[in-house]
């Protein structure tokens, strides 16, 4: 199972390096060259700057969204869930006998249900799979297929067969 979010690093960059260029570009004309100079309404550059700084959140929050890796090895009977983002990397271990079950996380948002994979260990302690939530109906499939794979495993199974 593998979340990984579109990421074309040189494309993002090139995109940010461009919006913040034309940031500086916009306060430049702002606040330095006369209203008389550059024939444009407030309204329009207020609209545009709010635009640009709108450009740069979205796309700086698109590059810094960490790309999560969730494995199910079963000659280690473990998973191993793996969290790459920019500045670091993080790996997380767990034995399947650790593991009693794969749920959804629920929430509750204006548009309708959303949820995230679980995993519950036998200490009830919830590990989530990945940070983001999506619609629940979405992962109910994947849910199912984790619990069967684990349990197959635990009872020496072959998941396949």
């Amino acid at each position: 199972m593998k979340h990984k979010p579109n990421k074309t690093w040189f494309f993002a960059g090139l995109l940010i390096i461009f919006l913040v260029y034309q940031l500086s570009f916009y306060l430049y004309q702002v606040f330095f060259i006369p209203g008389s100079l550059t024939q444009q309404r407030g309204d329009a550059h207020l609209i545009y700057g709010i635009f640009l700084i709108f450009l740069i959140a979205v796309t700086s929050s698109q590059v810094l969204t960490p790309e999560v890796t969730c494995s199910f090895d079963k000659n280690m009977s473990q998973v191993v869930i793996e969290s790459k983002s920019l500045s670091n990397i993080t790996v997380t271990k767990y034995a399947f006998a650790d593991i009693e079950r794969a749920d959804i996380e629920q929430y509750q948002e204006r548009f309708g249900q959303v949820g995230r994979p679980v995993l519950i260990l036998k200490s009830l302690k919830t590990i989530p799979i990945h940070t983001d939530y999506i619609k629940a109906q979405d992962i109910r499939h994947d849910i199912y297929t984790i619990n069967k794979f684990i349990r197959q495993c635990l009872e020496g199974k072959n998941f396949l067969g």
